[in-house]
């Protein structure tokens, strides 16, 4: 760290007792941050759009599982990080954003790029505070941290003037808390248990809550206790191996068709750190249900009025562990042989699909997915989007995550292009593991400006491009109106790109692993990797066209 004097040297203290290796963003004018991070061990990645420096932030925080930071400049810059902060909210994402501020002697002077910033992005975060005195930024800075880690993680904003700036540092000693554990109470844990005893047809659904990152989690083998159908939200994936035989996939709009009766015939649900979101619960029948639905989450703002029953303001993780270690269940075998005779038939059902696939012309999905399953290191962090395509790597069991890997995907808001960006934040999190974000051409488009950042700050990833030249999802969404001609359509040149990035097309399904391989090679000697899948595929995966209201 230099030895310049400012207040962003507060700031960088700060940076380095939390333990962040990198902070993403683009700084104001003032470069002082910079000045005051060099010769440190904290790396400032300058992305090349503000949007894009969230969303990186956000796939490291992540990835991590910690802090990260954000630092922008003021205005224009703030209302760029917007879409990146909405989705660090929705994602539970701990991010620190450090802006620049109007000076306080030009507030209400129509002064350059003067904004009520606070106002701003308040709506969006889970605290927002404009620093006015020196002696205040330390406090605020570890206040920003403690709330953003604990509880619910989420986003949190702080404001520097411009001219609180030039003020000469603190010389105190930061204290980098970590999350505070909350209380798992007996009477807590007992009213989990006696609820599920109740039933004879569990289910388990484990939403990101699930995935604290602080305990050895039991889901599992609790599950295996009392014969529970285990389903998980898209970003509870991780909670439980996806190769356990109670393991039914993900939720809602994801799950497979054969799967599906077991949200139709279970007697109740135990939700682990879900808010109960649209997507994750098309098939839960809130009438049919109607008390039967246990809710665990850390704070009550996440608890779903829509679903009624017990609600338990816990850790997730917590409970499954007291109630695995410390509690009597009755086994349900009766039920366990549904589960697994309705898993059988998702099996077969892939098989099928996947030997149609092959034996087509064209490259279409179900053999796509069978191949990236395939060639996905043991070690990967997939990272996605959540497009027509890409979205089948959401469906159990044409794609199952292994023990080891770590999927990373977009929040209930879906912000396109997020992927893109959040995988190079990864990779800066985890940079002994292999990061492969599988995006669609329309959502690499968006973000493919900061591909050359991913180069240039040495953070390799490898971009599996599903090329269908257009807004497939909208293209899909226009056909159900009647219209044959493509509305969505756009061409997309991957192979022109900058120095450092390598070009791998596929045309083939036997194409898929040997170029997946070649680009994780290239990886492994500094450079970013693009494998392009060209198809014309504009089919959702099956048993999407179920729901009238996607």
């Amino acid at each position: 760290m230099s030895a310049s004097v400012s207040a962003w040297s507060d700031v960088a203290r700060f940076i380095e007792s939390a333990g962040a290796s990198t902070v993403f963003g683009i700084p104001g004018d003032d470069l002082s941050i910079l000045q005051a991070l060099e010769g440190g061990q904290v790396n400032f990645v300058v992305a090349k759009d503000q949007r894009n420096a969230m969303f990186m932030a956000t796939g490291y925080a992540l990835a991590a599982r910690k802090l990260s930071f954000c630092i922008v400049g003021k205005g224009p810059a703030v209302t760029n990080t917007l879409t990146g902060v909405l989705e660090s909210r929705a994602s539970c994402a701990p991010v620190v954003v450090v802006a620049v501020g109007t000076a306080r002697n030009r507030l209400g002077a129509r002064a350059f790029q003067e904004l009520d910033q606070v106002a701003v992005i308040r709506p969006l975060v889970k605290w927002a505070f404009r620093v006015e005195h020196a002696d205040r930024l330390p406090w605020a800075i570890q206040r920003a941290a403690f709330v953003a880690t604990n509880d619910c993680p989420g986003p949190v904003y702080i404001e520097i003037p411009e001219d609180l700036a030039e003020s000469v540092p603190t010389q105190l000693h930061y204290d980098a808390r970590g999350p505070h554990h909350p209380n798992i109470s007996a009477s807590a844990t007992a009213e989990v248990g006696a609820f599920i005893n109740r039933l004879e047809r569990p289910l388990f659904l484990l939403g990101g809550g699930s995935v604290d990152g602080r305990r050895a989690a039991s889901y599992g083998e609790l599950a295996s206790r009392v014969d529970a159908a285990v389903f998980t939200t898209a970003s509870g994936r991780g909670a439980i191996n996806e190769r356990d035989p109670l393991f039914c996939g993900l939720a809602g709009l994801y799950t497979a068709e054969p799967l599906r009766v077991l949200w139709e015939q279970c007697d109740g649900v135990v939700s682990f750190g879900s808010r109960l979101e649209e997507t994750a619960t098309l098939l839960m029948d809130a009438e049919r249900l109607r008390g039967k639905v246990l809710q665990i989450n850390v704070v009550s703002e996440e608890i779903s009025s829509v679903y009624s029953g017990p609600a338990i303001v816990s850790s997730c993780a917590g409970i499954a562990n007291a109630l695995f270690h410390g509690y009597g269940f009755e086994r349900k075998p009766g039920w366990s042989e549904l589960i697994r005779e309705r898993k059988a038939l998702a099996f077969q059902a892939r098989q099928l699909g996947v030997e149609h696939a092959r034996q087509s012309n064209d490259l279409q999905m179900a053999a796509v997915i069978e191949q990236l399953e395939k060639s996905l290191p043991s070690d990967a962090i997939l990272v996605q989007e959540n497009g027509l395509l890409d979205m089948w790597s959401y469906f159990y069991p044409y794609f199952t995550l292994g023990p080891e890997q770590q999927s990373i995907v977009p929040s209930e808001q879906a912000s396109l292009g997020f992927g893109v960006a959040a995988a190079i934040g990864a990779k800066a999190a985890k940079p002994d593991r292999p990061v492969i974000a599988l995006v669609g051409d329309g959502a690499f488009n968006i973000g493919r400006s900061d591909l050359s950042t991913a180069v240039d700050y040495a953070l390799p990833v490898t971009y599996v491009v599903l090329n269908n030249e257009g807004f497939g999802w909208l293209e899909y969404q226009w056909r159900k109106r009647g219209f044959a001609t493509k509305r969505f359509a756009f061409t997309s040149n991957l192979a022109s790109h900058g120095p450092g990035v390598a070009h791998f097309p596929v045309d083939g399904t036997g194409q898929i692993s040997r170029q997946i391989a070649a680009a994780l090679e290239r990886n492994k000697q500094g450079q970013c990797a693009i494998v392009e899948i060209r198809t014309n595929y504009a089919s959702p995966a099956p048993g999407v066209e179920a729901f009238d209201s996607v």
